[in-house]
C-alpha cells in the first residue's frame, strides 16, 4: 500500500474512533423534511384509524344471517368496479 492512502486509512480510522459529535440545534433541511413526511404520515393513519372505526360501528347494526348477504353484495360491487374501472390487460 502506497504511503499516502495508508495514511489517509490510518487517519479515517482515527476518525472513526472518536465519538459522534452531534450539536441537537443544528438540523439539516432533509431531516426536516423527513420529520416532516413522520408526521404528515402519522396524521394521515390516524384520520384512516379513525374513520375505519366509525365506519365499523355504523355498520354495526347488521347481526347473525344479515352478514352474509350483506359481503356478498359487497363483494359482487367491488368486483364489478375492478372489472369495468380496473386496467385492462391486453392479450398477446
Amino acid at each position: 500500500m502506497k504511503l499516502k492512502r495508508r495514511r489517509k486509512l490510518v487517519t479515517y480510522l482515527n476518525i472513526l474512533d472518536q465519538p459522534v459529535r452531534f450539536n441537537p440545534f443544528v438540523f439539516s433541511l432533509t431531516f426536516l423534511l423527513w420529520a416532516f413526511l413522520g408526521l404528515l404520515g402519522g396524521v394521515i393513519a390516524g384520520t384512516y384509524w379513525i374513520g375505519l372505526e366509525f365506519l365499523t360501528h355504523k355498520l354495526a347494526f347488521f347481526s347473525g344471517w344479515q352478514v352474509i348477504p350483506t359481503m356478498a353484495v359487497c363483494g359482487l360491487m367491488a368486483g364489478l368496479i375492478i372489472h369495468f374501472i380496473g386496467p385492462q390487460m391486453k392479450e398477446a
